[in-house]
């Protein structure tokens, strides 16, 4: 199963993905709304687990609500 992580903060990345690796899945770690979408457009993806505030103003309501709206990707 492939985990996509859209976290800035090092810390959090880094705390969440090992949750995520002890339980043997794949994780993709993105550091805001843009890389999260570049990354969904190319590789595939089971869950997105997104922080609520991301950089450039985006949030992760806006990113999910962006993801069901694109057809390749949602």
């Amino acid at each position: 199963m492939n985990i996509l992580i859209v976290e800035n903060s090092r810390f959090h990345q880094m705390m969440i993905s090992q949750i995520f690796k002890n339980e043997e899945l794949n994780v993709h770690i993105v550091n805001d709304y843009d890389e999260a979408l570049e990354t969904l457009e190319h590789k595939t993806v089971d869950y997105v687990c997104t922080a609520y505030h991301l950089p450039d103003g985006f949030d992760g309501i806006k990113l999910a609500q962006q993801i069901r709206i694109t057809p390749k990707i949602g």
